[in-house]
């Protein structure tokens, strides 16, 4: 039976067992704020605990890379095919930790998981020459064994705690409300070609959209303008974004969908106008179930 408490949403990233049993490489199917699906066979039997290295997608300094994460998951089930083989697994996140830049790390909980609170404690490093590493645990994670050595981020000795400020605190003019189901007709534009268009979820940091045009492309940078209510130069607000995900059209007639992140790179005052439009959309809309 599925226990899980976190809506889950699409999103895939590759990841990468760092344990001895298994070479294989896994995939995310969905992911949320307490877990993922995976596809792939983890080696380890339910109940487990593995170190995964996650290859984390992003825009850092106005280019697209990858970021290797590794985060300690706990194996709740395996998901088997008729004949036994396993083709997947339900994980519960642990903890996740990144080494030299606390970028990737806010990136992921943020973005990705859209986990808008939270403690990152800065770890020393175990080494002469090398970095601190930022860790983060997750709320009811139980305190894990040592991590192996791949990993180097957990120490016997206690770190120091700090709150990251663009994690742990709302910034002026951002939303409360975590999830936003509204159809705002908008414009997407890739490589100077525009497209039609409208949003099916929105979040602070995320948009999901559907469209009749071709889909852009995973990684591809677009741009978005939509309306926000307003009137003179801030009717129309434009954000950029990196596509996380995308699923094609199911039968013929029906729309693409595609996930968009917003990149680091956007301009203050437009994210401050893109958070007032959510916080107006969601006094107004009711999310799907409730």
């Amino acid at each position: 039976m599925d226990n899980r408490r976190d809506s889950r949403f699409p999103f895939r990233m590759k990841v990468f067992p760092l344990h001895a049993s298994t070479t294989t490489s896994l995939e995310t199917e969905e992911v949320s704020a307490g877990g993922a699906l995976f596809s792939g066979d983890p080696g380890v039997p339910a109940g487990s605990t593995i170190w995964l290295r996650l290859e984390l997608g992003t825009q850092q300094r106005g280019r697209d890379s990858l970021f290797p994460l590794n985060a300690e998951v706990r194996v709740v089930r395996l998901v088997q095919a008729p004949d036994g083989a396993v083709t997947g697994f339900g994980a519960q996140w642990i903890r996740v930790v990144c080494r030299d830049d606390i970028a990737p790390l806010r990136e992921f909980l943020r973005r990705t998981l859209s986990i808008a609170s939270g403690f990152v404690q800065t770890l020393p490093a175990s080494t002469p020459g090398r970095g601190p590493s930022y860790l983060y645990v997750f709320p009811g994670g139980q305190e894990p064994p040592p991590a192996p050595e791949v990993a180097e981020p957990v120490v016997p000795s206690r770190p120091h705690a700090r709150q990251d400020p663009d994690i742990g605190r709302l910034t002026p003019g951002e939303s409360k409300a975590a999830i936003v189901y509204a159809a705002v007709p908008l414009t997407w534009s890739l490589e100077d070609h525009e497209f039609e268009g409208r949003t099916v979820k929105m979040s602070q940091h995320a948009m999901r959209i559907s469209t009749a045009a071709d889909l852009p492309g995973t990684y591809r940078r677009v741009s978005l303008t939509l309306p926000t209510g307003g009137r003179g130069k801030s009717a129309w607000l434009t954000l950029t974004g990196t596509v996380a995900t995308q699923r094609a059209p199911a039968q013929e007639g029906d729309e693409g969908i595609f996930d968009v992140t917003l990149t680091l790179g956007n301009d203050p005052d437009s994210l401050v106008q893109y958070r007032t439009l959510l916080d107006r959309l969601a006094s107004t809309t009711t999310p799907p179930g409730l």
